[in-house]
């Protein structure tokens, strides 16, 4: 891992996220759960010469909303709860997907066979559908207000994440095992006395790893994903605010300020203010794209390594075999001896 950081492409997505998520957790500490706001902007003589929403400019470099709060405050701001969200789900992928092709590869071989039917079953159903029709009743605001508490909603929101793609991801990880599993070092060690844990922490395990670290990023880019078309379909990360107000229509907002959140509320205004819609989505796309340098570039660092490898293995038997043609033998000296 600690090569990886030697590659430029994984160098420059890891410090933009950790740029985005840093500065969003330094936020909540000096701003709270505030956001700057402009919505009238004055002459010299306190008079009133515009109103929100505001363009990009130097004092607010994306612009505002039509509420006149700043945009790029508002990413700043719901940066931990998109990046959160999306390397939480991803975390719980990896891990229960793991633990459970560990049982099935070392255990029940049997449910192999089962979990693909169902996956695959499944694969016919979008994932964005499958978690929008499980969290629509749960995350939606009705007209007596939210049934759950945002923490409830936010634990929920990620489990469903979660778990639907655990099927393909155990099936995928499973499948990887059992290539390893039939090496002959992996013979060797179970013919002298290896356990089946043992075999798997010291031989399969130092092989895994780079995938389930691949496979890490590539999940938080899907969860990403799932997001962000949640938010175009009115399902925000934490709750979808409603307001009912009979004097006003009926407006759909974020109460956290996520990404996916300001996708679905500022999507009407795509025809008089482009600006406004495009950051959500800017930053989506610069986030996943972010993380697929950092899968990029550990994989070069990588092949690197293992070319590297390759190459000190290579000399070291060419050294080997010059040092047994140039091995001189007690007779050589001998013979020198009784000639002088």
């Amino acid at each position: 891992m600690r090569n990886a950081f030697k590659s430029p492409p994984f160098l420059i997505g890891f410090m933009f996220i950790a740029i985005l998520l840093f500065s969003s957790i330094l936020n909540g500490f000096i701003y709270g759960e505030e956001i700057i706001q402009e919505n009238t902007r004055y002459n010299s003589e306190g008079e009133a010469i515009s109103s929100a929403p505001f363009p990009p400019s130097l004092a607010h470099p994306l612009g505002t909303d039509t509420d006149g709060y700043d945009l790029a405050h508002i990413i700043i701001h719901g940066a931990k709860y998109t990046l959160g969200a999306a390397i939480c789900v991803s975390i719980g992928r990896v891990f229960i997907s793991l633990f459970l092709s560990l049982i099935v590869t070392l255990y029940f071989k049997r449910l192999k066979h089962i979990i693909k039917e169902f996956s695959q079953s499944f694969s016919f159903i979008p994932s964005t559908l499958f978690t929008y029709f499980m969290l629509v009743s749960v995350v939606t605001m009705s007209i007596d207000g939210f049934q759950f508490t945002f923490s409830e909603q936010v634990v929920f929101q990620v489990f469903i994440m979660t778990i639907i793609s655990i099927p393909s991801l155990t099936l995928f990880l499973s499948d990887e095992m059992d290539r390893f599993y039939t090496k002959p070092f992996v013979e060797g060690a179970k013919i002298l006395g290896g356990s089946r844990l043992h075999v798997f922490k010291n031989h399969i395990f130092p092989y895994i790893k780079p995938v389930l670290l691949v496979s890490f990023g590539q999940n938080v880019v899907n969860a990403l994903l799932i997001l962000a078309h949640l938010g175009v379909l009115n399902l925000f990360f934490g709750g979808t605010y409603i307001s009912f107000s009979p004097f006003t229509p009926v407006e759909k907002n974020s109460i956290s300020y996520e990404w996916s959140g300001l996708i679905g509320s500022y999507l009407p205004l795509v025809a008089t203010d482009p600006w406004i819609p495009l950051v959500p989505v800017l930053f989506f796309a610069l986030s996943s794209i972010a993380f697929q340098l950092c899968i990029v570039g550990y994989q070069t660092s990588m092949d690197s390594n293992q070319n590297r490898k390759m190459l000190k293995t290579s000399c070291k038997n060419e050294l080997k075999e010059k040092e047994k043609h140039i091995q001189v033998e007690d007779s050589d000296f001998k013979s020198v001896r009784q000639n002088v």
